[in-house]
């Protein structure tokens, strides 16, 4: 398992004992913290360098991410 895939399930077992919903998809969430952010879980806003950074994928973003989770491409 690669430590991308470590990071969704450790995202989705959180949610799932914690009894929320993340803000945006774990898979998304997996990726910011791999380029170095971290995800308010809450909000779902971005922080980088004690920066906050607002982020709402577009569906193009969307699919951009579909495209690249899935199949195991990030592996």
């Amino acid at each position: 398992m690669s430590h991308y895939e470590r990071i969704v399930n450790e995202l989705e077992a959180l949610a799932t004992a914690e009894g929320f919903q993340l803000p945006a998809p774990a898979r998304l969430i997996a990726l910011h913290e791999l380029e170095g952010f971290a995800t308010d879980l809450q909000t779902g806003e971005l922080i980088c360098a004690e920066a906050e950074i607002y982020l709402y994928p577009t569906e193009r973003g969307r699919a951009w991410l579909r495209d690249r989770t899935q199949g195991g491409k990030n592996d």
